[in-house]
């Protein structure tokens, strides 16, 4: 019985291990990353299609937070975007470290009106 209890305990621990220790994070190092975008004083939002994780928007973002702001925006929040870029490591990131990951945006491929069909 006590040998039982060792192996399952064993057994049990490598079980965890091995879940934390795997990448079940589907998401590449850099590409091309799609979803949806909410800009605001201290956010910075990015939720990729197909996920409900946020990430804090980084680089080359003021494509589209200049049709956002300013006299007469051409978008509002959400907007739809397509990037390009760097995604980093989990970890804290963005304001008060509560987002999941942080893209650095290289290039800003298309951007609309979240809901809309009309594109960039």
């Amino acid at each position: 019985m006590k040998y039982l209890i060792r192996f399952l305990s064993s057994a049990l621990l490598t079980c965890l291990v091995l879940s934390c220790a795997t990448n079940s994070d589907q998401w590449p190092r850099s590409g091309v990353y799609q979803g949806t975008a909410i800009f605001g004083f201290e956010h910075s939002d990015f939720t990729p299609e197909g996920s409900r994780e946020k990430w804090w928007l980084s680089g080359a973002v003021n494509e589209i937070t200049d049709r956002m702001g300013g006299a007469q925006p051409t978008l509002q929040n959400p907007v739809f975007v397509a990037l390009e870029g760097e995604l980093s490591e989990r970890g804290h990131h963005g304001h008060l470290g509560q987002y999941r990951r942080e893209p650095r945006v290289v290039r800003v491929l298309g951007i609309k009106q979240a809901g809309s069909e009309a594109k960039k």
